[in-house]
């Protein structure tokens, strides 16, 4: 059983990266949707940073397969940087 998204709350995730704890502002977290499917987690951030401090991105990925779902999240250290994306 279970959803297929993964929790907001906790937990760490493999293929991903965090920097401290994250800001936890409302807002300051996006879902990215549509990506290639070999867009990596660096690719992301890399495209995203542009508009501010990026402090938490991943993929989502199978975890049969470990192939890209095609979506993942950004977190901004600022909502504002966020609003912007």
């Amino acid at each position: 059983g279970g959803g297929m998204m993964p929790s907001m709350m906790g937990g760490g995730n493999p293929g991903g990266m965090r920097m401290g704890a994250g800001s936890g502002q409302p807002g300051a977290r996006l879902f990215i949707s549509n990506l290639a499917y070999n867009t990596t987690w660096q690719q992301l951030k890399d495209h995203f940073k542009a508009l501010g401090n990026v402090v938490y991105c991943t993929v989502f990925k199978d975890k049969a397969t470990g192939q890209s779902k095609g979506s993942g999240i950004v977190e901004y250290e600022d909502v504002s940087n966020a609003r912007q994306a």
